[in-house]
């Protein structure tokens, strides 16, 4: 559990005040268990440094950790035929607005590895 960021949203749609208290909740009630079996929490407040701070902690745990979808390209796996690739696919196929070409060009440019 110690690789596992539970993370808070929407800091902008509420007062300091009331978010400190909803995250004081999540902490002592919801989240107790897993907190208590090493989970950290983060607090996203919608900013692109925020998303990789939050990604960048997780590497700061263990050296030898690595992502799922980074081991599979590293396996020499394109995008589309790793796990992630194929979801989107699956889900995208159940979805008439958006193609799957279009999600994983915006996928990509996300991408740092």
């Amino acid at each position: 559990m110690s690789n596992v960021v539970l993370t808070t949203t929407m800091w902008d749609e509420v007062g300091d005040a009331e978010g400190k208290e909803r995250e004081e909740l999540l902490k002592n009630d919801f989240w107790k268990d897993m907190m208590a079996n090493g989970c950290k929490t983060e607090r996203f407040e919608n900013t692109y440094e925020d998303a990789w701070r939050i990604v960048g902690s997780l590497s700061q745990n263990s050296s030898a950790m690595t992502f799922l979808i980074q081991d599979e390209m590293g396996e020499g796996k394109t995008l589309d035929d790793t796990l992630v690739g194929k979801h989107i696919k699956t889900t995208t196929n159940k979805m008439s607005s958006v193609s799957f070409k279009t999600l994983m060009t915006k996928f990509r440019r996300f991408s740092w590895w």
